[in-house]
C-alpha cells in the first residue's frame, strides 16, 4: 500500500509545534523513538523540518504525546483531545449530523477521530466506507454506547 504523505502545510510550523511538544511531553527523541518505533534520526528530521511525517507517523506521535494530529500538523481544533466524558458532552450534538454535514462542519477531520486510525481500519479490511461515515459511526459508539 502506498504511504500517504501530508501535504499543504508549513514544515517549519509543524517542526516548531512538534519540537515544543516533544520536549515538554516526551523528554527526549530517544524516549519518543522507543515508544513509537520511529527511528530517532527520522524524528529529528521531523523536528528540523527537513522531512515530513506520513499520516501514520504523525498519528503515532500525536497519540503517544496525547495530542490531536490535526492540531499538531495543521493547527486545527484543540491541541489536546478531550476526555471521554467531556467529548460526550461537547460533541453530542454531532450525532444529529449526517456524514456530509460533519464534513461541512469540520472540513479536514473530526477533532476526536483522526484519519490515520480510519486508514488503518480500511487497510485491515475492518471498515470500507469513507472517512466521514466512519467518524459518524465512531461518534455514535462514543456518545451512545450500547
Amino acid at each position: 500500500m502506498k504511504t500517504l504523505q501530508i501535504q499543504y502545510f508549513n514544515f517549519s510550523v509543524l517542526a516548531t509545534r512538534l519540537s515544543n511538544e516533544v520536549n515538554s511531553r516526551a523528554g527526549t527523541l530517544d524516549a519518543l523513538s522507543a515508544v513509537t518505533h520511529i527511528p530517532s534520526d527520522l524524528l529529528d528530521d521531523f523536528l528540523t523540518g527537513t522531512q515530513c511525517p506520513t499520516l501514520l507517523q504523525l498519528a503515532t506521535i500525536a497519540s503517544t504525546i496525547d495530542l490531536s494530529p490535526a492540531w499538531l500538523a495543521f493547527g486545527q481544533g484543540e491541541a489536546e483531545l478531550p476526555s471521554v466524558e467531556l467529548a460526550r458532552g461537547q460533541y453530542a450534538s454531532d450525532l444529529r449530523l449526517s456524514p456530509d454535514e460533519l464534513k461541512a462542519k469540520y472540513s479536514f477531520e473530526h477533532p476526536l477521530f483522526n484519519q490515520a486510525t480510519w486508514i488503518k481500519q480500511v487497510a485491515a479490511g475492518t471498515y470500507l466506507e469513507g472517512y466521514w461515515a466512519w467518524a459518524s459511526e465512531q461518534l455514535r459508539k462514543l456518545i451512545s454506547p450500547e
